[in-house]
């Protein structure tokens, strides 16, 4: 997962927004048609991360990228959250 380190992105801050109880699934459709489940939320630094995952088999997905949120998508994520309460 070499995108990790183009990111600046920790694997076990995929896995924390992955795990994290407050956490945003949301389908999503790539630019090629396929369909993908994004899972936006905190690391425990409070960094926001969307994660892109797609099945894998099973109840296997496979993790596809990730980015830290910004601008407008920082956003949209930061209004989720205050709704949330």
């Amino acid at each position: 997962m070499d995108w990790l380190q183009e990111r600046s992105i920790e694997a076990y801050e995929v896995l924390q927004v992955l795990n994290t109880p407050r956490r945003w699934p949301r389908p999503y459709r790539d630019d090629l048609g396929r369909s993908v489940l994004t899972v936006t939320g905190r690391t425990s630094t409070g960094r926001v991360l969307r994660v892109a995952l797609r099945p894998a088999g099973g109840r296997d997905w496979e993790i596809l990228i990730a980015k830290e949120l910004q601008g407008p998508d920082l956003a949209e994520y930061l209004e989720w959250e205050a709704g949330r309460g």
